[in-house]
Parts: C-alpha cells; structure tokens; sequence
C-alpha cells in the first residue's frame, strides 16, 4: 500500500512511500531509489533543494540522500525519534526539518548538526499533532492536532499566536500565497 506522495521541485522524480519508499524519474518511471522502511512512510517530502528526502510515520522519521539513497550519517534512527508521527522540511534550508511527535508536540531540529540540535519545542495540542507546515517565508509554523484543534506558531521564537478549536479533524494544511493566509 502506498501513503505519501512527493514530486521535486523540477518535478522530474517522484517518492511514493510506503513499506519500500521509492524515488521514480517521472519520464520513465524508472526507480531511482528504493528503501526498505522499519515503517510505512505516511509522510514523503523532498528537501528544498531535492538533495535530501523525508519519510515519516508511525512512529519513525528518516532523511537520506535523494540520488545515493544513503542514510544520513548524522541521523539517529532510534531512541530520539521514536513516536514521530509525520513532518516536513523547512521551505529553504535543506538542514531543518519540522517533527510532529505522539506526545502532542513538535520538534524544529537541525539534522546536520552534531549532536542533532533541537532548536524549536513547541508544545500546546492536547491531542497528537496530525500535521505541520512551514509558511513560505519561513516566519510561521501552522499545526493541526487529532483533538481538533489549529495553533499557529511564531517559527523563531516558538511563541503561540493563536488556537481555535475548529470541531474538524484536519489532515492538511498550507499557507496561501505570500501574505500567509490558511
């Protein structure tokens, strides 16, 4: 069964996740890249600059190069990760990455950096968070969680703008244009 679906920026690979996430040129549908998962990828995304991809849920988080397919060298498969339900890049730095986690929160960490940085903890859902997104100028972070429920987010301090109950169980969410409307 396949989950997430993601096409570069040039649109010329897509990743199709699941138990085996798998890069296809979008001409030929050849596979480029296949990579057996520990567990089904609901999250697919490439890196802003299609070096790197992300795949997520449940319960584990993996970045590895886009063209080799080789894991991270600095990414933590266990312990850290686990409960890490989906997430996705930051809009302009192929470093960042933005976790949602089971415990109702999320993570903005630097993956490239040693020891992993955590830079952002950002706690204020009472139930897990389905989905995030980043804003395309990078100044805010917009978040939905199973107990329906949408907080918006300062992305450089972390601080909460704002949180509206919506009764509705959200499982997507983006920014507008550059104005950053929902």
């Amino acid at each position: 069964m396949s989950f997430g679906v993601s096409f570069s920026s040039d649109a010329s690979r897509v990743m199709v996740g699941g138990a085996a996430a798998k890069i296809h040129d979008v001409a030929s549908g050849e596979i480029l890249v296949a990579k057996t998962l520990t567990a089904e990828a609901m999250v697919c995304k490439f890196s802003p600059d299609d070096s790197r991809v992300l795949a997520c849920g449940f319960a584990k988080a993996v970045v590895w190069d886009a063209k080799t397919g080789d894991f991270l060298p600095t990414w933590d498969f266990e312990g850290a990760l686990e409960g890490t339900w989906g997430g996705g890049w930051h809009p302009t730095d192929s470093n960042i990455v933005l976790l949602n986690f089971h415990d109702h929160s999320m993570k903005v960490v630097n993956i490239s950096s040693k020891p992993r940085e955590t830079l952002l903890h950002l706690v204020g859902h009472e139930g897990q968070v389905s989905i995030s997104s980043y804003s395309s100028d990078a100044t805010r972070i917009c978040s939905c969680s199973e107990s329906k429920d949408v907080i918006l987010w300062d992305a450089k301090s972390g601080e909460k703008l704002w949180r509206k109950e919506t009764g509705l169980l959200y499982n997507w969410v983006s920014f507008l244009g550059t104005d950053n409307s929902l």
